[in-house]
């Protein structure tokens, strides 16, 4: 009960320290600092990774380079002296032995065949090759000597500057690889007068296409062909790319292909 003069009697209550004004700023830079040394711990250790993998590309393309030397010059070189030795043997013995003969032409032709897949090969695989104008430049080069000793006439047509775009090995070969075999289509079944190579850039795509002005056949036809359509399409689809292929009796025959690239950062 109070008296009438209206005695006050003055409480304090001391606030617990996490409600304290000094506890509540050390706790906010606390969270700030943590926060900052998280993102800069995760920043360290992208930066530690992009090392490592450069670390690591740097030594497959030393490992590429190497072997691609090695194939070159060990293995290339031995195929190469066969052949020529294969040949020189066959010249030496005449028509003494039409088998013997026979059998020496076939291991020189073998060679040969060796010797140009071994070529083809090194090229993949050397890390000197990987870019877009390096692919140009071989297809250009495979489809005129290719059908040179043909009579199909060959043309190819390319933009007069190339994208500085980088290739894997990989994608460089299912390309050539699907290339080549389009132009072995056309050699062996089209009866054409004329071949197109022609490559195309996109927005982040590469096309290419081998058109000729052959036979054609109709496309219901193609399961019955064998496994080289097939084949092409597959290894296209391997790398993320799309096959066509457009063909009708006495219209000639067109494959086209389009496959992603990527900026070089390089």
């Amino acid at each position: 009960m109070w008296d009438e003069k209206g005695t006050s009697i003055a409480i304090i209550i001391t606030p617990p320290f996490w409600s304290t004004w000094w506890f509540r700023a050390f706790a906010l830079v606390a969270v700030f600092g943590s926060v900052g040394g998280a993102f800069r711990y995760i920043e360290i250790r992208k930066m530690k990774r992009r090392i490592e993998l450069l670390e690591q590309e740097r030594a497959l393309e030393r490992e590429r380079s190497r072997i691609s030397q090695d194939m070159h010059d060990e293995v290339g070189a031995s195929l190469t002296e066969i052949a020529i030795l294969s040949e020189l043997a066959r010249k030496e013995m005449g028509d003494k032995s039409d088998i013997a003969g026979s059998h020496i032409r076939k291991i020189a032709d073998r060679s040969r065949e060796v010797v140009d897949s071994m070529s083809e090969i090194i090229w993949t695989i050397n890390p000197k090759n990987d870019h877009l104008n390096d692919l140009i430049a071989y297809l250009h080069h495979y489809a005129v000597q290719y059908l040179k000793s043909t009579a199909i006439r060959c043309r190819f047509e390319s933009p007069e500057t190339v994208p500085d775009f980088s290739l894997s090995a990989e994608v460089r070969r299912h390309i050539f690889l699907v290339v080549k075999e389009a132009l072995h289509n056309v050699v062996k079944h089209s009866d054409a007068t004329e071949t197109t190579v022609r490559c195309a850039f996109g927005e982040g795509t590469m096309e290419v296409s081998v058109e000729d002005n052959g036979k054609g056949f109709p496309l219901e036809q193609i399961s019955r062909i064998g496994n080289g359509v097939l084949n092409m399409r597959k290894r296209i689809e391997n790398i993320g790319g799309t096959f066509a292929i457009d063909s009708q009796q006495g219209g000639g025959t067109k494959v086209c292909i389009s496959v992603p690239i990527v900026v070089s950062t390089t």
